[in-house]
């Protein structure tokens, strides 16, 4: 004689908890409990299996659409950090006299970050990951006295390059440090300007027989912190409010 799952009579008959759980959950939470419910009232142990199965199936469905299409909106959206500024202070106040090196732990988004910024800031850019450079790329920066070097590089990326007005990426640069001694004479050239960005554990391995450019301006980058987060979820109030009910009990 087939007979309704334990667990299922368990949460139809159990008062849920919903605290901090996304609406279309509850929702879906409550409209199984109301269903299997229905199906206990019902006369026959395979007529109550069969509905709470269907019904158990189609909640879930529902469920896994839901955070598919949320996951979907998420993909791809850039989300406000504080170092933005601090990049905008160094492009004005550097005018090309330096150059830009983030420092910090992976996936916080410094590739991210510096993309978004060459994008909004500048007319044109060229960025050079080196986790996944070719060959053909490293090879520029074997003679950087070559007068041909800028033309090669636009050639090799499929990219216009301009004066005071463009600039030149090094993603991951740890991986490569010939070109981050390069910065030297490429900053000197003053042409264009530089962002490199490099993992914090890697940054110092492998350059025994590198000289670090003194042209370097860094800048640490680090996960989210409260007031990023809350800006990531669209709230741009709670932190203001915080901050002003700190000061009102100094």
């Amino acid at each position: 004689m087939l007979r309704l799952p334990s667990l299922f009579l368990f949460k139809a008959k159990t008062k849920l908890s919903f605290k901090g759980t996304p609406c279309f959950i509850k929702f879906a939470i409550s409209c199984i409990k109301s269903q299997i419910e229905f199906a206990i009232s019902c006369k026959t142990s395979q007529t109550k299996f069969a509905i709470s199965c269907i019904v158990v199936i189609k909640i879930l469905t529902f469920i896994m659409r839901n955070f598919a299409l949320k996951r979907n909106n998420m993909e791809g959206q850039i989300f406000k950090r504080k170092i933005y500024d601090d990049m905008l202070r160094w492009k004005h106040d550097s005018a090309g006299s330096t150059a830009l090196m983030i420092e910090g732990p992976r996936r916080v988004g410094k590739s991210t970050i510096v993309k978004q910024f060459a994008q909004r800031e500048y007319k044109s850019y060229i960025m050079i990951d080196f986790s996944k450079a070719s060959d053909e790329e490293k090879g520029v920066f074997n003679n950087l006295s070559n007068i041909d070097f800028f033309a090669t590089l636009k050639l090799i990326e499929g990219t216009l390059l301009y004066e005071r007005e463009s600039v030149i990426i090094f993603d991951e640069v740890q991986l490569f440090p010939v070109a981050r001694q390069a910065i030297k004479h490429l900053v000197a050239d003053g042409r264009y300007d530089y962002i490199k960005t490099g993992s914090l554990i890697s940054i110092h391995k492998n350059v025994e027989s590198i000289v670090f450019p003194s042209e370097e301006e860094p800048i640490n980058m680090y996960p989210m912190d409260y007031e990023e987060f809350r800006w990531a979820m669209g709230d741009v109030a709670t932190m203001p409010l915080l901050k002003e009910m700190y000061q009102k009990r100094q």
